[in-house]
């Protein structure tokens, strides 16, 4: 198995990026490029956490914290700065990891932990989960949910197993919505207050408002959390032609 490294944290600037590094090789690769503060020698062992400066050679890149965390699985908390996180990534390249995305790294991780394919893709969508309902809903079948029902599967002849199955998708329509959202446009004739509905649901002023009807000629988009419900607003354009405005004239003939 190789030994690979992900940025778990979000792209772009901030206080503090997180580097994890998974494999049989991982607290080799962290002792060789991390460097004691306190001068005592790192002697790994999972749960001890460290202060430590990171170096290139003799080029010190940052100071940062070390975590042991599990076996062959080690995160390094630096500074947030893409430049920063770039250059531990690419010294833990040519060291010898294998720079990957973090959700390969954490599918390779919780597969050696024996989770099966449904416990390993339920930790992974929690990394989308938007709303405290939908992360919920994944703990769930972490746990036991569809987990629990495909191991009873074992025991049952192909009917059974082909019904449940059936059953499972019909009821799976809610779960999709409450972990992926809707999708919702509001409609309706000119200066009906389509614009002043978005912007209230948005709690923000996101669309222009105005007396003048026809106001909205390009649909406007924004999310927002409508619990439980994460929720991709559409702000219309007005349903039916003015014949008094030319734009939409000319609109009605092309269409």
């Amino acid at each position: 198995m190789t030994t690979s490294a992900a940025v778990l944290t979000g792209g772009g600037i901030g206080a503090i990026a997180t580097i994890q590094v998974f494999g049989p090789n991982a607290f080799d690769l962290a002792g060789r490029c991390c460097r004691p503060v306190s001068g005592r020698p790192i002697r790994p062992k999972v749960g001890q956490v460290r202060l430590v400066h990171i170096y290139d050679g003799d080029d010190l890149i940052d100071q940062a914290l070390i975590g042991y965390e599990d076996q062959d699985l080690v995160a390094i908390h630096c500074h947030g700065s893409p430049l920063i996180v770039q250059s531990v990534m690419r010294l833990l390249a040519r060291l010898g990891a294998e720079l990957v995305g973090p959700r390969s790294l954490l599918a390779r991780y919780h597969t050696s932990k024996g989770l099966d394919a449904i416990q390993t893709e339920a930790r992974l969508a929690l990394l989308d989960a938007q709303t405290k309902e939908a992360a919920m809903l994944i703990q769930g079948q972490i746990l036991g949910g569809l987990h629990k029902q495909v191991r009873s599967w074992l025991s049952m002849d192909i009917r059974q197993i082909q019904q449940q199955a059936h059953q499972l998708l019909i009821d799976s329509g809610p779960g999709w919505r409450l972990l992926y959202g809707i999708r919702a446009g509001i409609v309706g004739p000119p200066n009906s207050g389509k614009s002043s509905i978005f912007n209230a649901l948005l709690r923000q002023q996101r669309a222009v408002v105005s007396d003048q009807p026809g106001t909205t000629r390009d649909p406007v988009r924004s999310t927002c959390q409508i619990s439980p419900l994460v929720v991709e607003l559409i702000d219309t354009a007005p349903l039916g032609p003015d014949p008094d405005d030319p734009l939409q004239a000319v609109a009605c003939q092309l269409t």
